[in-house]
């Protein structure tokens, strides 16, 4: 390939630059040259006292693997549930066959008395008393204790092994400290499977413990000899277990020939040889990219800006893929998680660095006991390993904690295969939408329209049925014709009050439906709905006791006729529930920044299966249902509190009646409330109240 010559400029900087490098090569390569015999003559020296000290980093491995092995004994032992002797003794056998040179491990208490031993018949008893109670144990046990480190002892007699040293180590279990294990050495044995004899035909080797000589020189010197200018005996001090150690290494020379002349000049051919191949090459570099360097100074800016493009488009997508309510996750060909949106993190329980996202294994682990069913959960990737064409669609019902009990969580899941540009398999992408709320709207529509038919049935079958007898029975005496226009009339108001509450429940329910604010004297407004109901208490014989605490004034701000509707409604209710000579206990608090009241009876209570569902439309429980009523005046006085920004509770015990809280804040300021027209005066005595009507 023929190279196109660049613009002079260009041309002319390439050949100085390709010039300099050439210069540079050849200076380097004559250097070398009038060094490479003397380099080439001491090459032995230096690679021999480099490999003196690779052994001495040899043995020092080799005696701190010892003393690793001995702190996974320690580990084994703390963490062992049984510390079984059978269990020790496998383990400590498989170590020492894995970690040759130990003579034997063994395991004492705080105070350094042995327990464990292994093997067994390594040492007599009378032996390892004998060790344990040297003066130097007891020392190198508190360095042990203290530093948390293995500690070894100075030289010691090992009974009829001769000479060694003892390692220990502390045995921690959480906090506690259980005791020491120690590994006895003997200086021979260890000496037999540290000195290899490769080491000993090319070195002369000497070993001191402390102050104590372990090794004499030892290696071959038949037929050997040192040569002048030499390296000289390695000679390293390490220190292990908090004791020194000294090793001296020193190589042992053949006699054979040293390198000729001729590598000199071959390595001078071979330097000039790549000098000129070397700058050949830049040359032709520097062509190219002189060359190429106008295209790309104008590339630049183009891939500069669509670069930009490109990374204001991902944050677009990915702005919009976590703006969706839906979890959307993909996966690769591995079915491994490559990309999930906040919701899906969300629904799942879910970290984007967590260890579910970025490990496969956890990731499905997690997700099938999400789900609660792991058939549930693969479905997806095997319906679509079959029929990567279609897009598989089912729903997941996911139960909830026992914590919560809550009902199980449904959830829609649509799956399909992802395709690259040319209709290669990329993975599969999993949308999951929370449907449980539209299930629950869904079954609450049906149950309402099932309520609303049946409350209307009830007196629409009255009315027409005592209408046909009294159209087919002309010769009615009057007092039954009297006695069913009564029913008649009685049906026909109830079915009135159940269509006006409906009505008035739909406009509470509805959006934007405000109230008139007005200020008014809580304290006076319960006085007032009291004394109205003074009637339906007398008809019970029940007695109303109002009792008022706090402070603060009881003035506020609402929509007088609807919290008197509310009152009303529960003061009613109570008074339904209530026994024969009962007592209802209205008791209020007026608190610096909120005034709550309760209305108490003595009735039969609310169960706990029923108590959830008190302020729900047309439920009547067990204990609920032989009082006549429509079921909608709880869930009325729930709209007409909240709506004045409160709350209603309500507290109630089997047999011991129920009570009713209301809590009302001072400084509420309702959203789109009606125009205040009338001035801030108290509400008149005996305002205009609905019909009464019991949850």
């Amino acid at each position: 390939m023929r190279w196109k010559r660049p613009e002079a400029p260009l041309c002319r900087r390439c050949l100085v630059a390709t010039g300099v490098l050439l210069l540079f090569l050849l200076t380097i390569t004559v250097t070398l040259w009038l060094a490479s015999t003397y380099f080439l003559n001491l090459r032995l020296t230096k690679v021999s006292g480099q490999t003196g000290r690779q052994v001495i980093e040899r043995l020092d491995v080799f005696l701190k693997d010892r003393l690793i092995a001995l702190k996974q004994v320690a580990h084994f032992y703390a963490h062992s549930e049984t510390k079984s002797d059978r269990e020790f003794q496998g383990f400590c056998g498989s170590l020492m066959a894995d970690v040759p040179g130990f003579l034997a491990v063994l395991i004492t208490d705080r105070l350094g008395h042995p327990n464990k031993m292994a093997p067994k018949a390594a040492l007599p008893l009378a032996d390892v008393y004998y060790l344990t109670a040297d003066p130097n144990l007891n020392h190198t046990l508190e360095t042990a204790k203290s530093n948390r480190r293995p500690a070894i002892t100075n030289t010691v007699v090992v009974g009829r092994h001769g000479e060694g040293f003892l390692a220990a180590t502390r045995i921690d279990q959480g906090q506690n400290h259980l005791g020491f294990a120690l590994g006895i050495f003997q200086y021979q044995s260890l000496l037999d499977h540290l000195l290899k004899p490769d080491l000993l035909q090319d070195f002369r080797i000497s070993i001191r413990h402390g102050e104590q000589p372990i090794l004499p020189a030892l290696g071959s010197t038949a037929g050997t000899r040192r040569r002048t200018g030499l390296a000289e005996p390695v000679v390293e001090e390490i220190r292990i277990g908090g004791r020194r150690w000294e090793i001296t290494v020193e190589p042992i020379f053949s006699d054979k020939d040293w390198p000729a002349n001729f590598v000199s000049f071959t390595i001078l051919g071979l330097g000039i040889t790549l000098s000129l191949l070397i700058s050949y090459l830049f040359l032709r570099w520097q062509w190219r990219t002189a060359l190429l360097q106008t295209e790309a100074r104008d590339s630049r800016s183009r891939l500069e800006r669509a670069g930009m493009n490109l990374v204001e488009i991902k944050a677009e997508l990915d702005l919009v893929l976590n703006s969706v309510d839906e979890g959307i996750i993909l996966y690769n060909n591995e079915k491994e998680p490559v990309q999930a949106n906040a919701a899906f993190l969300t629904t799942f329980n879910l970290t984007e660095r967590g260890p579910a996202m970025s490990d496969a294994h956890f990731h499905h682990e997690h997700m099938t006991q999400f789900i609660g069913s792991e058939s549930k959960y693969w479905s997806i990737f095997n319906n679509l390993q079959d029929s990567p064409e279609l897009t598989y669609t089912d729903e997941l019902e996911v139960p909830q904690p026992r914590a919560r009990k809550q009902a199980p969580k449904i959830l829609s899941r649509r799956a399909m295969v992802v395709c690259g540009a040319e209709n290669e398999r990329r993975g599969i992408l999993v949308i999951y939408n929370d449907v449980t709320n539209i299930k629950a709207m869904d079954q609450a529509k049906d149950e309402f329209l099932s309520n609303v038919t049946h409350e209307l049935r009830s007196p629409l079958a009255s009315i027409k049925g005592f209408a046909q007898t009294m159209r087919r029975d002309g010769q009615m005496p009057t007092e039954t014709r009297e006695e069913f226009l009564s029913i008649i009339y009685e049906e026909s108001t109830r079915l009135q009050n159940l269509i006006e509450e409906l009505l008035d429940l739909r406009r509470l329910e509805a959006s934007g439906e405000s109230f008139r604010f007005v200020p008014y004297d809580l304290k006076l407004l319960v006085e007032d709905v009291v004394r109205g109901a003074r009637t339906i208490l007398v008809s019970k014989n029940i007695s109303a006791q109002v009792h008022w605490s706090g402070g603060h004034h009881s003035r506020l701000r609402g929509d007088v006729a609807q919290m008197s509707r509310a009152l009303r409604n529960l003061l009613v209710n109570a008074v339904k529930y209530s026994p024969e000579a009962g007592r209802i206990r209205v008791t209020g608090h007026c608190g610096s920044q909120q005034i709550w009241l309760e209305i108490s009876d003595q009735g039969a209570g609310i169960g706990d299966t029923d108590l959830p569902h008190v302020f729900d439309k047309f439920y009547r429980g067990a204990s609920r249902g032989r009082q006549r009523g429509t079921g909608l005046g709880l869930a009325i006085v729930k709209h007409i509190i909240e709506g004045h920004g409160g709350h209603l509770g309500l507290r109630s015990e089997v047999g011991a009646g129920t009570t009713f809280r209301i809590e009302l804040p001072r400084n509420f300021t309702p959203s789109g409330a009606a125009p205040d027209l009338s001035a801030a005066q108290p509400p008149a005595r005996k305002p205009a109240a609905p019909s009464s009507v019991s949850g």
